[in-house]
């Protein structure tokens, strides 16, 4: 579905139930970890994926931005998402999984919501 990296496959075929990924800057874990969840939420019906940012503005800038590139760029990916809500942040996939982006006020709001997958992007930029 996509040129994929060592990184992707590594994420994709882990087992553990909390993968940090690391590196540095444009290091490409965000947009690979993005395909892997794309990949997941493609082969695994009425499943949700949550991508968590710090506000709206960075995930805008960044991982939201990557995933609509992801998106613009994979016709098969194309063809497996039945829409994008763009005032919403949510891929609707055709098998009812979903992929949403969102950022909470607090941990308590955080643990609302029934999800499969989380993706915290730039998890050390939060403060506790």
């Amino acid at each position: 579905m996509f040129e994929t990296s060592v990184l992707y496959e590594a994420n994709y075929n882990a087992t553990a139930q909390v993968v940090v990924g690391q590196g540095g800057t444009s290091s490409g874990k965000t947009y690979n970890i993005l395909q892997v969840l794309f990949t997941k939420l493609s082969e695994r019906p009425r499943k949700v994926c949550t991508v968590l940012g710090q506000d709206i503005t960075n995930l805008k800038a960044g991982a939201l931005r990557d995933a609509v590139e992801i998106y613009d760029n994979t016709a098969m990916l194309q063809r497996l998402i039945k829409s994008y809500n763009k005032s919403d942040r949510i891929f609707t996939f055709n098998n009812g999984s979903i992929m949403e982006y969102k950022s909470y006020d607090g941990p308590q709001d955080a643990k609302s919501g029934k999800r499969d997958y989380l993706f915290v992007n730039e998890a050390t930029g939060w403060s506790t």
